[in-house]
């Protein structure tokens, strides 16, 4: 390789990495990889004014991911509350009705998409 030759990304952080924990000088690294100082210092000036923003960002994203799927669980659970009130209203009017029937009831009559097996235990009916 020549020092006239393209880096992807993922060398250029890897070279960087190897030349800090390197025991070399950095004009030895440099020179043993056919890499100019120059390149060397400018990718290192990159990843250290872009690294802080990895921290920052992934504490707000994950901050975010948590509170999201609270939302979701909550309202799961309060869907899952009104269904389950909906089923034992139908159970207690048609008491010889089974979980097939009830299923296709609440899907077709009522238009209430759920799943067969989680929304229609037999425990619940």
């Amino acid at each position: 390789m020549n020092k006239l030759c393209k880096f992807s990304g993922a060398e250029k952080i890897d070279y960087v990495f190897k030349g800090i924990r390197s025991r070399l000088s950095i004009r030895q690294f440099c020179n043993s990889n056919n890499i100019s100082r120059t390149s060397f210092y400018n990718w290192r000036n990159k990843i250290y004014e872009r690294s802080y923003r990895i921290f920052e960002s992934g504490r707000n994203n994950q901050n975010k991911k948590v509170t999201d799927s609270r939302k979701k669980a909550e309202a799961v659970k309060i869907q899952n509350i009104a269904i389950t009130k909906e089923i034992r209203n139908l159970k207690s009017i048609h008491p010889l009705w089974g979980h097939r029937r009830i299923w296709s009831y609440l899907r077709y009559r009522l238009n209430n998409v759920i799943n067969k097996k989680k929304g229609l235990s037999h425990n619940e009916t």
